[in-house]
C-alpha cells in the first residue's frame, strides 16, 4: 500500500531475519533525487495511510515506521499481535533511531 510518490520511486528491499517468523521483517528503502522530495513522499505516505483507502489495505493494529535519512525513505510495517518472533519489536526500535520520523496513527 503506497501513495503515488513512493509507488513511483526506485527502491531496495531488505529483510531482517526473524528465525521464528521467516516470512516477515522486510524493510523497504526508497531513493529520491534530493531530501526535499524524500520528505514530500514521506508526508504523502503518512497522510495516505490515515485515509480510508490507506487504512483498509493494512490489518488493524499495524505499526508503520517511516523515516527519512537524507534523500531516502525507510519504510517498515509490522503487526505486533501477529508477530511470532520475540525479537520483532527490535526492528522498529532500531529503525526509529534513524533520521527524521513521520508518525502514523494506528
Amino acid at each position: 500500500a503506497e501513495a503515488p510518490l513512493l509507488a513511483a520511486a526506485p527502491r531496495a528491499s531488505y529483510q531482517v531475519i526473524l528465525p521464528k517468523d521467516p516470512d516477515k521483517g522486510f524493510i523497504i528503502v526508497y531513493e529520491f533525487p534530493d531530501p526535499a522530495r524524500a520528505a514530500a513522499a514521506a508526508m504523502e505516505q503518512q497522510a495516505w495511510l490515515a485515509t480510508g483507502p490507506g487504512r483498509v489495505q493494512r490489518p488493524q493494529g499495524t505499526v508503520t515506521v517511516i523515516r527519512q535519512v537524507g534523500n531516502t525513505i525507510v519504510y517498515y510495517d509490522w503487526l505486533p499481535g501477529a508477530a511470532q518472533d520475540p525479537t520483532a519489536p527490535g526492528i522498529q526500535t532500531a529503525l526509529e533511531s534513524l533520521g527524521t520520523g513521520f508518525p502514523v496513527s494506528n
